[in-house]
């Protein structure tokens, strides 16, 4: 199997780029393991290359099914807008507008909206290694 990303064969150049930029509006939605829970995956950096740090754009809305999550790196969340429970380990918090929460996603974690509303959130994944 190619270790590279699909979009390295319809490059224009050789050259990886220094910087991408996603327009408020243009972040294509993808599939995630949330994806299966009804969350929403904005990607914000997609088209960056050999990235550290995969920055997501989250939206969980009230009835989203609970998903329990581990995987390795480390992850960053801060509350853009709504009311979060969130799960780590043993440990619940409740995460309110304007709040972070940096964690080892090696734990068990899950979340879910709280107060009958959507909670958005940006949310980076941060690896080991560069993702292709």
């Amino acid at each position: 199997m190619l270790q590279v990303h699909l979009s390295r064969f319809f490059a224009e150049s050789n050259e990886v780029p220094d910087y991408v930029v996603t327009r408020r509006g243009k972040a294509p939605v993808i599939s995630r393991g949330g994806t299966q829970y009804g969350y929403s995956y904005q990607a914000l950096a997609l088209e960056m290359p050999e990235k550290l740090a995969e920055p997501f754009l989250l939206t969980v809305r009230p009835g989203d099914k609970r998903g329990i999550f581990q995987h390795e790196g480390q992850e960053f969340i801060h509350i853009l807008s709504g009311r979060m429970g969130m799960n780590v380990g043993t440990d619940k918090v409740v995460l309110e507008t304007g709040d972070s929460l940096y964690f080892d996603p090696r734990q068990a974690h899950s979340c879910e909206a709280m107060d009958r509303k959507a909670v958005r959130f940006l949310c980076i994944f941060i690896q080991h290694h560069a993702t292709r």
